[in-house]
């Protein structure tokens, strides 16, 4: 096995659950409910072979992997029991270990995107990729919007949704729940 040399890394982080745990997501980024957050769902096929594309122009490689919640907090900051499972690192085994989470967090259901090259053209601390296609299939604005959030905006809304075609909705989480009751009949 020939020694492991690290290279330059970018890195994406998404999550492949956006409903079961709405409230964590908004709630982790804006605990007071004071600013218009808005949550991006992207189309994957698009996402993927724009980064290929990519990786392939740049002599790189594309690693998507699911976050491990394998560990607590303290054996995170020991290592000791990681290093028995990882006795050497190569490319695969150091991706994984860039995706170790603390259990605490397996609700986020968290997967990362990185791009692993030679020399990245980063350039600011940012990686630009060029799409082939359209990335963005819907934007859900938080479920509190401020009344001067820029997506309540009718142009805005308007331009996202028919000049884009990004579908604009308003998270629903806090909404009053529906009084329907089910009754038999005689």
């Amino acid at each position: 096995q020939s020694e492991f040399k690290k290279k330059q890394i970018a890195a994406f982080c998404v999550t492949t659950e956006h409903g079961e745990n709405e409230s964590a997501f908004w709630r982790q980024f804006d605990m007071e409910n004071r600013h218009d957050l808005v949550q991006l769902t992207f189309d994957f096929d698009v996402l993927i072979k724009s980064l290929s594309d990519f990786a392939k122009k740049n002599n790189a490689k594309v690693y998507v992997s699911p976050c491990k919640y394998d560990y607590m907090s303290e054996e995170i900051k020991n290592n000791s029991k990681i290093q028995k499972v990882y006795k050497t690192i190569d490319e695969e085994s150091f991706i994984e270990l860039a995706c170790l989470k603390r259990r605490a967090f397996k609700y986020e259901n968290e997967l990362r995107i990185f791009m692993y090259g030679e020399k990245l053209p980063i350039e600011g601390g940012r990686l630009n990729i060029p799409l082939k296609g359209k990335l963005v299939k819907t934007l859900k604005v938080c479920p509190n919007p401020s009344v001067e959030a820029f997506v309540s905006n009718d142009f805005v809304r308007e331009m996202l949704q028919e000049r884009l075609g990004i579908r604009v909705e308003k998270s629903h989480l806090y909404d009053e729940v529906s009084k329907f009751k089910f009754s038999r009949g005689k």
